[in-house]
């Protein structure tokens, strides 16, 4: 790649950055490095996608797939990133498009490690340690289902096979898939994630396979996703967006359990072990013609189903609890818990987003600045308005009712909105935070039908 003398200037304006990167304009990277190698070699990313050195990234907020698709530069952009190791840095970055003739070949990204020369406190990422990926442990819950999952796991982590994880958006598919490796006898290999949907289909077969080079205009030799793998894991997630022509490829590579570089003439075997997730029921892929039925029932034999958090309302108060350890931890702050209404309102919700959306409303919450305890003016607009509840007015306040018959009003609300969020009187006993007996005796009580 050839640089003008300005682009030469710019790269020695910024000779004493932290990170410096050059991507081509399709957004692989052809230079790269970080001072003192602290996250990864310039021999380790080079020739590699940056979407596939940073799998959280998408073509939205990766601030190259940005500049190379508005050819226009980017400027003290602040980023959270969490490395295909695992690791995590914070960074300020300024992104310019590298032009020739007026069109946009290629991108110069400049960065500088971001806490110490800035007074902003850094935002928590994840509760992952640098390099560590997610275990058994860290899966939190009380939940019998839960439990379940955990044994699933475990029993699972034992084999070679092919998994499928299948659950809503924010139930954790990614944590159960390195929570699998992680208990397996491949955790000291690669752990290697990729996401289906951020990477364009035009390029994702060159991402699975890699590419040799002369193999078409430009094309160097590239290793792919399953080299990279080696004898780890390799985790497909959002496998129902992949295009159905690269979906017959795959599918062959997985029954063969080889697979050849674009342009190259020599079989590769695959060691990886495959797990897979999609974020939408396997029927109703199946049946809206998503995914090639063949590739489902080859990687579909072990199927784990994630609850969602509605289903498992046990679980909502000590994921709040975690998370406002978490937070405490990271930002230092001193928060105990949540008022009696907002654990009202948290376990009436029905949880859309799930554990991601727990985690983000407690995250919420200490931007509005909580100190001692989370109450309802911590609360994001949009939670309030998504649950409708406010703080009830009692009929006692206008006088139409003494205080013990209003309160036990109330009481009758609430038994009636657990029974009517849960799946049995026992998951409601638990919501309520009572005995089974005196829920039983509470709905007779109220003339409440079992």
């Amino acid at each position: 790649m050839l640089f003008d003398h300005s682009m030469k200037q710019m790269i020695d304006l910024y000779d004493k950055a932290d990170a410096i990167c050059i991507s081509d304009k399709h957004g692989y990277l052809e230079y790269a490095r970080w001072r003192d190698d602290r996250f990864f070699t310039c021999g380790e990313s080079s020739g590699r996608h940056i979407l596939e050195l940073y799998p959280h990234l998408t073509e939205e907020t990766s601030t190259i797939m940005t500049c190379l698709r508005t050819k226009e530069p980017r400027f003290d952009e602040i980023q959270h990133l969490e490395n295909f190791k695992g690791e995590q840095v914070s960074i300020i970055s300024n992104t310019f498009p590298i032009l020739e003739d007026g069109e946009i070949i290629g991108t110069l990204c400049v960065s500088s490690y971001f806490g110490e020369k800035y007074s902003r406190r850094r935002l928590p990422v994840s509760r992952k340690t640098r390099g560590r990926l997610y275990e058994l442990s860290d899966i939190i819950g009380v939940d019998p289902q839960l439990k379940q999952l955990k044994s699933q796991i475990l029993s699972v982590a034992q084999t070679n096979s092919t998994v499928l994880i299948y659950g809503e958006t924010g139930t954790g598919k990614e944590l159960v898939a390195e929570s699998i490796h992680t208990a397996s006898h491949r955790q000291d290999q690669p752990f290697i994630a990729q996401n289906c949907s951020a990477v364009p289909y035009t390029l994702l077969e060159s991402q699975f396979f890699g590419t040799e080079k002369g193999s078409f205009t430009g094309a160097e030799r590239r290793i792919g996703l399953f080299e990279m793998a080696g004898e780890g894991t390799l985790f497909l997630d959002e496998i129902n967006s992949m295009d159905l022509s690269l979906q017959a490829k795959l599918l062959k590579a997985l029954e063969e359990k080889t697979f050849r570089r674009i342009g190259g003439a020599k079989d590769i075997p695959i060691r990886a072990r495959i797990l897979c997730a999609m974020n939408e029921p396997p029927q109703e892929v199946l049946k809206n013609g998503k995914i090639r039925p063949d590739l489902f029932y080859r990687i579909g034999a072990v199927q784990i189903r994630l609850i969602p958090l509605r289903q498992r309302r046990g679980d909502i108060m000590p994921l709040v609890r975690y998370f406002i350890d978490t937070f405490d931890e990271e930002l230092g702050r001193s928060v105990t818990g949540i008022s009696d209404l907002v654990e009202h309102v948290f376990q009436n919700y029905d949880w859309p987003g799930n554990v991601r959306e727990v985690r983000n409303i407690v995250e919420c919450a200490f931007n509005m600045g909580c100190q001692d305890q989370i109450t309802m003016k911590h609360l994001p607009s949009y939670f309030l308005d998504d649950t409708g509840e406010a703080p009830p007015a009692l009929p006692c306040q206008n006088g139409e009712l003494s205080l013990s018959e209003a309160v036990s009003l109330y009481e009758k609300s609430l038994i009636e909105n657990a029974l009517k969020s849960s799946s049995g009187m026992a998951e409601a006993a638990r919501v309520l935070k009572i005995s089974r007996q005196s829920l039983a005796y509470k709905m007779e009580k109220y003339h409440l039908n079992k």
